[in-house]
């Protein structure tokens, strides 16, 4: 986007969601229909690009690291582990014992 058309979008964005919200409540049906019609194509691309990716994606599902707190875990997922139990415990611990 231009600066200009986001400049547009910044001053007048109450009105355009409400805009875009009458247009979304007025064409519900034709929305519905069309979401129906090509549901049918949009899973067969994504469906083609998950098989085009597919080794890739296993790859950097194996890729393992070691966190701060001891734990062997999978690199995607090391911000769910982070919020466990698991990785606070051993954190808080440490952090008691330097406070002594």
């Amino acid at each position: 986007m231009t600066r200009d058309r986001r400049d547009y979008y910044e001053k007048n964005k109450e009105h355009i969601q409400q805009m875009q919200k009458v247009y979304r409540e007025t064409h519900k049906e034709q929305m519905k229909e069309y979401a129906e019609k090509h549901s049918e194509r949009k899973n067969e691309t994504a469906r083609k690009r998950w098989e085009e990716h597919k080794d890739q994606n296993s790859e950097r599902r194996k890729e393992r690291i070691t966190c701060s707190c001891g734990c062997v875990i999978r690199k995607d997922g090391i911000k769910r582990h982070e919020q466990s139990q698991k990785h606070q415990q051993p954190l808080q611990q440490t952090n008691q014992q330097n406070a002594l």
